[in-house]
């Protein structure tokens, strides 16, 4: 394995790869619990995590409502 770097965690938030992220932040900041800029971009991270995660379960759950509507509508 290499070394995590906060430019490597600043490069999976830039791609989207926001747990990826949160995993290099937090490893650096095991090593480095003072350091207020690693905390924010963690906090970033964490919370960008979050949404997309958010975001994916409710596309899944629109893409059920749109599939029973759709089978409904199709019912004699």
């Amino acid at each position: 394995l290499f070394p995590a770097t906060a430019a490597m965690g600043h490069e999976f938030m830039r791609q989207g790869h926001f747990d990826r992220a949160l995993e290099i932040f937090d490893a650096l900041l095991v090593t480095n619990p003072d350091d207020e800029a690693l905390r924010q971009s963690r906090d970033e991270a964490n919370k960008k995590s979050r949404e997309t995660n958010m975001l994916e379960f409710l596309k899944g759950w629109l893409g059920a409502i749109e599939k029973i509507r759709s089978e409904l509508s199709s019912s004699p």
